[in-house]
This record gives C-alpha cells, structure tokens and sequence, in this order.
C-alpha cells in the first residue's frame, strides 16, 4: 500500500509473532481434516456397498481402487466413482 510503513523484524521476531498465531488455529483445522475424513470414509463406504450390490465385474473379478474408481482383477472392466 502506498504510504504504509511495514517494520524491519528480525526472522526470530517474524517466528515469535507468527507462532502463536498458528497454534491458535490447530484446533480448527483438527477439527476440518477429522471432518474431511469422516466425509470421504462415508462417500467410500456408499461406494463399497453399492459394489457389493454389483457383485463381481462380468467375468468374475473383484473390484480393485484405483485412480478415479475400480478396476476389476482382471483389468478389463472399470467403475467410475463420481
């Protein structure tokens, strides 16, 4: 900003001004990462159940994670999960 001053802090200063500052939000982003977690444990577990509805691929795979969805065991047959 034009005309503001920004003072000359030494790097021990900068990390004892910052620290506090960062401890004081651990807590809350504890709580968003377990509540991130626990999102993304619900979505896979719909996920795993409607697979076992499905059964096997249609050559008697099961289904393997893989990136973006399921890949059966034998390659050939993949499922989306989004």
């Amino acid at each position: 900003h034009a005309g503001s001053q920004v003072p000359d802090l030494s790097p021990e200063e900068v990390k004892a001004a910052l620290v506090p500052q960062a401890v004081a939000m651990l807590p809350s982003l504890k709580l968003a990462a377990a509540a991130a977690l626990a999102e993304k444990t619900k979505q896979e577990e719909a996920v795993q159940e409607h697979l076992q509805m499905m059964g096997k691929c249609p050559v008697g795979f099961e289904w393997l994670k893989a990136e973006g969805g399921y890949r059966c065991a034998g390659g050939s047959h993949f499922v989306c999960d989004g």
